[in-house]
Order: C-alpha cells, then sequence, then structure tokens
C-alpha cells in the first residue's frame, strides 16, 4: 500500500506518521476542529455558518494556554453556544 500523497497545498508525505504531522502541526486548525466536534456531540445538533463566530472566539480565548483540553471545554460549556441550545431543549 503506497500511503504517500499530498495536501491541497503542495505539501508531501511519504507515510501514515508524516501525514498525521502535517494535519496535527496547525493548532489552531486542529484546535477549531476539535471544538466544532466537540459541540456538535455535546448539544446534539449540527453546527452551522452562524455559530462558526463563536468557535473561532472559544479557539481564541483559549490560544494563550496552548489549546489545552481543559480549557477547550471550560470555554465550549461557558459558551452561549452550549448554553443557549442545552437550555432550550
Amino acid at each position: 500500500v503506497d500511503a504517500s500523497g499530498e495536501l491541497r497545498d503542495g505539501r508531501a508525505f511519504r507515510d501514515t506518521t508524516a501525514f498525521v504531522d502535517l494535519l496535527a502541526s496547525d493548532e489552531e486548525k486542529l484546535a477549531r476542529a476539535f471544538v466544532a466536534h466537540l459541540a456538535r456531540y455535546a448539544t446534539g445538533t449540527e453546527i452551522s455558518f452562524a455559530d462558526r463566530a463563536e468557535i473561532r472566539r472559544i479557539v481564541a480565548q483559549t490560544k494563550a494556554n496552548g489549546y489545552g483540553l481543559r480549557s477547550l471545554l471550560h470555554a465550549l460549556a461557558q459558551s452561549p453556544l452550549f448554553l443557549q441550545t442545552t437550555t432550550s431543549r
């Protein structure tokens, strides 16, 4: 199996380890994807286009803490994205 390839931005990888390293190299993007998936799981609703700004705010708020898991969880739990969705059910 040839696991090599190239991302859309032109960065090449030779195996799955290099692929994972490339994906994990952008911490902010990884944190944004994590928060979006976590919000979907926690609220039981899909993330809308309008929710993206709140997700970006959560990620920006946690940058100083290195996008730590605890910081991301706390920021999501205290955000209108989580509070308004869970209280309206």
